[in-house]
């Protein structure tokens, strides 16, 4: 589970940057992009559980107010893996927002000259001449 935090925090991080407060008035809103609705969605999941609601509200609004702090940061990821650490059920939904959301990436480009990877398992090997 502690794999999880960096997409917990960083998902809920783009979410609190994009909306500062108004993140707890717009969790539904379903015009955000794909980061910030899986930190919409972890939200509102987040809130509806009991015993994490009201701490989450008050790392949420500090990080608001200092975004650019990395203790505000740290709280926040401090405070996910103990949630996903002390409540199993928790930390079961969550991860299958996150997996769910990294299930369905695609890429767009105009131009590209390297590799592209999506999806949970994707890989890569490039062969150069004579290589093989």
């Amino acid at each position: 589970m502690a794999n999880m935090v960096p997409i917990i925090t960083s998902a809920l991080t783009a979410c609190v940057g994009a909306y500062g407060h108004a993140l707890f008035s717009k969790a539904e809103d379903q015009a955000a992009d794909k980061t910030i609705r899986l930190g919409q969605q972890l939200w509102i999941t987040l809130r509806g559980h009991k015993a994490t609601k009201d701490g989450f509200v008050g790392t949420l609004n500090n990080l608001a107010d200092n975004f650019d702090d990395p203790e505000a940061k740290a709280k926040l990821r401090l405070q996910v893996l103990a949630a996903l650490s002390n409540y199993p059920d928790l930390a079961r939904q969550l991860s299958e927002i996150v997996r769910q959301s990294l299930s369905n990436v695609s890429v767009q480009v105009q131009h590209n000259t390297g590799i592209i990877s999506t999806g949970q398992r994707a890989s890569n090997r490039i062969f150069n001449y004579g290589d093989r």
